[in-house]
């Protein structure tokens, strides 16, 4: 529990500096910046980046980050996150944003698709920092990954913000430039941290050749493999609540619960190995695996019903110096931000449900789930297409909390 506290403080203190400049500098360009504008940033760019990013990120780090995969293997498979980007972003392009995606008006983007292109080319610079971010954390260099991933979050925002007020120029081409810059200094970034702190960290790598750079690895390949498809299924139900959602609702959610959860995938990944029955691993390291899940568990609901608690009385407040009149005009946003930090606690409990989950399922039980969320996708397009259409936006939230709730009885 000592290297699970450890690493969440250094990713929990990463969140909140970065989290709350962020959240100022949106506070600020929510009011200089046409709402058009804004939605179709924090929407469909921003969906498109997070989506192609999290389908490269989520299946090479639930698999390289587990103890019992050597080095030299992990070494051998992560060049494929730079060549599996593009292949993903066009995949997304032409069977998703091209043919359902509306074409903005030309007077906030002349070009929809060079601006698509700007966001993709920044989760491919993005995509050539992860082999060094894996290895960063399989040597327990949480504050080096903590500092790097807060950086980028400001540094998003920090250039938006310098091109806007120095440059004239279309707030969306604003937000391409910067989103471009900042993750060429985080990749950048993510490499130096690696390197400077590698030299004495590092044991060496044995049995390492240029012909290993191959992946000859049928079982990892095919354990890649299979999280690339849970990852697909996942990211369709759920659309990246901690990433892609950039709203006052999900602000604790990323800040506390984000960061909880990755030092929970980290934690359990190195107690528990997800190729052995839990009657042939150590009694002692199963005992942890369930005691630290069970504290969690208890930790995250409490939170999360405080935080619940103060948004039955505060909401209107928050939602006042978030967005000032522009959001406040509308009486239903308070009633709104209140539900969704209901489902807040529903995400805190399955988020820790689902580390455990994923930490300890072998290949088989992996795609078993994979495809339960491909079928509870359908369930919850209809329960939202129903529940919006008779209580409105309400019913989004309500249909992801029945989803949320199916995924937690399952696992």
């Amino acid at each position: 529990m000592d290297s699970l506290a450890s690493s969440f403080i250094h990713n929990f203190s990463g969140q909140l500096l970065s989290r709350m400049i962020s959240f100022g500098i949106n506070m600020y360009l929510l009011r200089r910046i046409d709402s058009d504008a804004l939605g179709l940033v924090n929407v469909n760019l921003t969906l498109f980046y997070s989506t192609t990013i999290f389908l490269v990120r989520e299946p090479f780090r639930k698999v390289f980050l587990a103890n019992d995969i050597p080095l030299s293997i992990v070494v051998t498979h992560l060049w494929f996150a730079p060549i599996i980007c593009p292949l993903i972003a066009a995949l997304l392009y032409l069977c998703f944003w091209l043919p359902f995606s509306t074409v903005p008006d030309t007077s906030l983007v002349p070009s929809y698709v060079a601006a698509l292109s700007m966001f993709a080319f920044s989760a491919w610079l993005e995509s050539f920092a992860e082999p060094y971010v894996i290895l960063s954390l399989r040597f327990g260099m949480d504050a080096q990954y903590a500092f790097a991933q807060g950086f980028l979050v400001i540094t998003q925002r920090v250039f938006v913000l310098v091109l806007i007020i120095t440059i004239p120029m279309l707030p969306v081409y604003a937000f391409c430039c910067a989103q471009i810059l900042s993750s060429f200094f985080y990749t950048a970034l993510s490499i130096y941290l690696l390197i400077s702190g590698i030299q004495s960290a590092v044991p060496p790598i044995r049995d390492f050749s240029m012909m290993s750079l191959y992946p000859s690895f049928p079982k990892n390949r095919s354990l890649l493999g299979t999280f690339t498809v849970h990852s697909i299924f996942k990211q369709a139900i759920t659309n990246a609540v901690f990433d892609a959602v950039d709203k006052l609702g999900s602000l604790v959610a990323r800040i506390i619960f984000a960061p909880l959860e990755h030092s929970a995938y980290l934690y359990f990944s190195s107690c528990l190995r997800r190729t052995t029955s839990a009657k042939d691993q150590t009694e002692i390291d199963v005992k942890k695996g369930i005691s630290a899940m069970n504290s969690l568990l208890h930790i995250v609901t409490v939170v999360g019903t405080v935080i619940f608690i103060f948004a039955i009385s505060y909401s209107p407040l928050a939602i006042k110096i978030y967005g000032g009149a522009l959001l406040i005009n509308n009486a239903d946003n308070a009633n709104i931000l209140r539900l969704y930090c209901f489902y807040i606690i529903i995400i805190a409990i399955n988020g820790i449900v689902e580390c455990f989950a994923m930490a300890t399922m072998d290949e088989e039980e992996l795609l078993s789930h994979g495809w339960f969320l491909f079928l509870s996708s359908p369930i919850q397009i209809f329960l939202s297409s129903v529940f919006s259409f008779v209580i409105g936006a309400y019913g989004l939230i309500l249909a992801n909390i029945i989803s949320m709730l199916m995924r937690i009885a399952y696992r």
